[in-house]
């Protein structure tokens, strides 16, 4: 593991991705791409310490955060996926903005992002995402491969949305919730905070209480139901 009174920190351009995992590859493949810092270093379980993600060797833990933060590393994102409605990303979102952390706004080179568009800090808008005029997304969010954002939609904070997702125009996505892989959510419908929307759903109204839905049209199941279903990411 390396010092981390080293100096050498301090004079890079750095960032700490918190979370090892797939996302975590995303994450790094669109840095690279966009050439965005010098140095990338990844936090993790401490039993993931010396494992790779990509050309990165995972060498830090949360634990370590805020060590990192005073030798002169001041950007982090987290890089933990979101599948389902557990709040894991919105609780290292509020740990590191208490500790003082710069967390950017990370958008692919190939996503298709509208000058009146607007993104908050901590999103991610994958290869391939397209966000149309008036789309607004929140903060810390995940806009993943594919997702079509229509005009005028309003996606709030700790939102996935997931590879391949549609949503047409003015369409507004309450807080933590997890819109699957392959939906398709039409035009003026909302959808209230911590809803999970399995994968290939249809959403033709409103969604007025929180919990799972599936289906087209999307129906309100029971979670137990859910555990045989591909959610998708």
């Amino acid at each position: 593991m390396p010092f981390l009174n080293d100096n050498s920190i301090r004079e890079r351009n750095a960032i700490v991705l918190i979370g090892g995992g797939g996302h975590c590859g995303v994450v790094i493949d669109i840095i690279r791409e966009e050439n965005l810092y010098d140095e990338i270093l990844i936090s993790d379980l401490p039993e993931n310490l010396g494992k790779y993600v990509l050309d990165v060797r995972i060498d830090y833990t949360d634990d370590q955060l805020e060590e990192l933060f005073s030798v002169g590393v001041k950007h982090a994102f987290i890089t933990v996926g979101k599948i389902g409605l557990d709040d894991r990303r919105k609780q290292l979102y509020e740990k590191l903005k208490a500790i003082g952390f710069e967390i950017p706004t990370i958008i692919s080179n190939s996503a298709h992002v509208s000058r009146y568009a607007s993104i908050g800090e901590g999103t991610l808008v994958g290869k391939g995402a397209t966000l149309n005029a008036g789309a607004i997304v929140w903060r810390n969010c995940i806009i993943n491969t594919g997702a079509i954002i229509e005009h005028n939609s309003i996606i709030y904070d700790d939102v996935h949305i997931a590879t391949g997702t549609i949503l047409c125009g003015a369409v507004t996505v309450g807080e933590n919730s997890f819109i699957g892989a392959g939906s398709v959510l039409i035009q003026g419908v909302n959808i209230q905070k911590d809803t999970l929307v399995g994968a290939g759903t249809v959403v033709v109204k409103d969604i007025k209480q929180s919990g799972v839905y599936v289906g087209n049209p999307a129906r309100r199941i029971r979670w137990q139901r859910m555990k045989s279903k591909c959610l998708g990411s």
